[in-house]
């Protein structure tokens, strides 16, 4: 005989005979009370509205740049716009008909032209029924026919000039995808576009990478390192002698120096001209107001009625030139010659330099003969 099974407590788990869910009382109350709560716990529950799910923001891809036909290697970049703009905003453009018309939309020139004649206006609809079959008719209208030997033709005739290799490599790169070339093709058009500056330090390398992606690592640091050498030249003033100051003057040649009559040293005035040094004005010889005597004994002796020197008259002492005035300005005289213009000479200068040499003063004479008249 079988044991009788144990009474079943009140808080016992599992299923009761009626086969219900057993429920267990909280603490503090019985069985019922329990009952009775988790009823009203239930009723609320039910009772309350269902939160509605959080909206997905929508993302706006940009629109394509417009396309005229006037570039037909465009084209491809146009027709991928597109597609990213359709795969973007799926919902957006469900069918060929929308597809279609937003494409048509971004026709201008001659496309569009061409393009409006496919509608038809009966029946309010593209001849093309798929958006396929709209891009295989703009690809054989405005497409280009060999885009491989464009190209090739275009990758010939690219270079890097002074741009950043990155600026050429990417145009390369646009190239490049046109065409099927294994790696030293392309490190053979890569390199023969190059600058100079790059193509010298490839010179000094004694093996080149073969593989293409590292040839391009290579000349991208090549190109960062001669670009910084550049601006730290341009940045200090760097010349092939050496440093060399910013804003230095280069001093001018000096000319070389005679002894005159009066053992002063002569310096060079212009280009063929030598004469005596400025005046020493620290031994005292400061012209002054001259008495007659004074002028009289300079004249006997054939001295400079300015500073008192040999070797020169007044009329081209250079003396007057040390005292940084304005040079004075004279008329040509005909009557001169060519170095005694360029001296700056008067004719009444010739006349009182060769009355000093001929020891004959009409002016002064004159002078003398009116004071005696007078007194």
């Amino acid at each position: 005989m079988s044991a009788p099974a144990p009474p079943k407590s009140e808080s016992s788990k599992g299923k009761d005979a009626e086969g219900e869910t057993a429920v267990v009382a909280l603490p503090g109350f019985t069985i019922e009370q329990t009952k009775a709560m988790m009823a009203v716990f239930e009723h609320f529950r039910n009772s309350m509205p269902t939160a509605a799910p959080a909206a997905v923001p929508s993302i706006k891809f940009p629109d394509p740049d417009p396309f005229d036909g006037t570039k037909p290697h465009e084209l491809r970049n146009f027709l991928a716009q597109l597609n990213n703009k359709y795969e973007g905003e799926a919902t957006k453009f469900a069918t060929s008909r929308k597809k279609i018309a937003y494409a048509v939309s971004l026709l201008k020139g001659n496309p569009a032209e061409l393009a409006f004649n496919e509608y038809d206006t009966d029946d309010k609809a593209w001849n093309w029924d798929t958006y396929a079959e709209f891009t295989t008719w703009l690809e054989k209208a405005f497409g280009d026919p060999d885009p491989a030997g464009t190209a090739e033709r275009e990758l010939r005739n690219l270079r890097q000039a002074n741009k950043p290799f990155s600026t050429y490599l990417t145009e390369f790169r646009r190239l490049m995808g046109r065409l099927n070339y294994d790696d030293a093709a392309q490190i053979a058009y890569l390199r023969h576009g190059l600058c100079i500056e790059i193509e010298e330090l490839l010179i000094t390398k004694e093996t080149l990478p073969e593989d293409f992606d590292d040839f391009v690592i290579l000349c991208q640091r090549l190109d960062n390192n001669w670009r910084t050498l550049d601006a730290k030249k341009k940045s200090r003033n760097l010349t092939t002698g050496g440093f060399q100051k910013k804003n230095t003057p280069t001093p001018a040649p000096k000319g070389p120096t005679r002894t005159g009559n009066t053992g002063q040293p002569q310096q060079t005035w212009g280009n063929n001209y030598f004469g005596p040094g400025p005046m020493d004005q620290s031994t005292g010889n400061i012209r002054g107001r001259l008495t007659q005597e004074e002028k009289d004994r300079r004249r006997a002796q054939k001295l400079c009625l300015y500073c008192g020197e040999g070797g020169h008259f007044a009329n081209n002492c250079p003396n007057k030139r040390s005292q940084g005035g304005p040079t004075r300005r004279v008329p040509y005289d005909p009557r001169l010659t060519r170095d005694q213009n360029i001296r700056g000479l008067t004719h009444e200068d010739i006349q009182n330099e060769m009355a000093s040499l001929l020891g004959y003063h009409p002016q002064e004479d004159a002078k003398e003969e009116q004071g005696k008249e007078q007194a």
